[in-house]
């Protein structure tokens, strides 16, 4: 669309676009919005590229605030999202995007992993860690000397990680 401002004109993309899912509308918003906030595990791995980090986890505890979970059986992590439907025990995924995590660094939690891929792309650099399932995807920098066969601590900030209950809906 075209979108006339103090006598110039711009082009922009969209204020808003659709996600659907086999035809049906998964979510609807602005291109930030569905990135920071996706309602569900379609469009958190749909929205990014490289797509979002799913980790497979168990509800430990939960109280108004936050959800503590299970950090792949190395650490228990804090996550300020909550669902009225989710229960103890209850089976979930941890959603996370690549350049939402630190190599290396103190963070909230951690987790170690062994690297298997390192794609340098200039100013940026993806690390593949091994993990159960699909492999955790790392964003560094682009002059990071990180080499196939280092083990890496990895640092999740909370505040950046999603859940997504059985159903792959996001808690809020």
């Amino acid at each position: 669309i075209y979108v006339t401002h103090d006598q110039t004109e711009a082009m922009t993309l969209a204020d808003d676009i659709v996600v659907l899912d086999e035809g049906i509308v998964s979510q609807k918003g602005s291109p930030l919005d569905l990135y920071n906030n996706p309602n569900n595990l379609f469009v958190g791995g749909f929205i990014g590229s490289p797509k979002m980090n799913f980790i497979d986890s168990k509800i430990l505890s939960n109280n108004n605030n936050n959800t503590e979970v299970d950090l792949m059986a190395s650490a228990k992590i804090n996550i300020p999202k909550i669902s009225k439907t989710s229960s103890v025990g209850d089976n979930i995924k941890i959603g996370i995007r690549p350049e939402h995590l630190t190599i290396n660094q103190n963070a909230e939690a951690n987790w170690e992993g062994k690297v298997f891929v390192v794609e340098k792309l200039g100013s940026g650099t993806f690390l593949y860690l091994e993990k159960e399932g699909d492999p955790l995807v790392v964003e560094t920098e682009g002059d990071s000397n990180i080499k196939v066969g280092d083990t890496v601590k990895v640092g999740f900030e909370t505040s950046r990680c999603h859940i997504f209950d059985s159903s792959n809906q996001a808690f809020k």
